[in-house]
């Protein structure tokens, strides 16, 4: 048996998110009191986002848990919902749904003006990550510090 402390690495594929919200918390704790300084817990999800990815990563950070790039990536999803547009992540970008098969419920001129509206933030996004780089390499250097990487496959 693996002693509190010991561990460098905790890895969930794709239980976590079907976890309640009491019960990730609870698990996130767990995982956090099983990993040593300079550990990290990757949750690997399958197509969680938005609002649900945002529970997932309140209850790792509420645990002790560091997230890098959070603050950005909340931006982004923030700036994102904003807009009304319903989109999904694709290959780490955000992409309208164009149905060929029923265009009346969204024709080609406002599949492009709906994903022009969502790639207006590319800039400010990627201007924001590169800016939180610095901040992200210092606190991931402090000892003790223990991180948790999200991982979500779309395609």
């Amino acid at each position: 048996m693996i002693s509190p402390r010991e561990q460098r690495t905790v890895r969930n594929c794709k239980a976590f998110q079907g976890l309640s919200p009491s019960a990730m918390s609870a698990a996130a704790k767990n995982f956090f009191a099983a990993l040593r300084s300079g550990g990290a817990a990757v949750i690997d999800t399958m197509n969680v986002q938005g609002r649900r990815r945002t529970v997932i990563e309140d209850s790792l950070m509420e645990a002790g848990f560091f997230i890098p790039f959070n603050d950005t990536e909340r931006w982004h999803r923030e700036q994102l919902e904003n807009t009304g547009v319903p989109y999904a992540m694709i290959m780490g970008r955000p992409r309208v749904q164009f149905n060929r098969h029923d265009p009346s419920k969204r024709s080609m001129a406002q599949w492009e003006r709906d994903q022009q509206t969502l790639d207006s933030f590319t800039a400010e996004y990627e201007a924001r990550l590169a800016e939180e780089q610095a901040v992200v390499n210092e606190i991931c250097g402090w000892p003790g510090t223990i991180t948790a990487i999200v991982v979500y496959p779309t395609g």
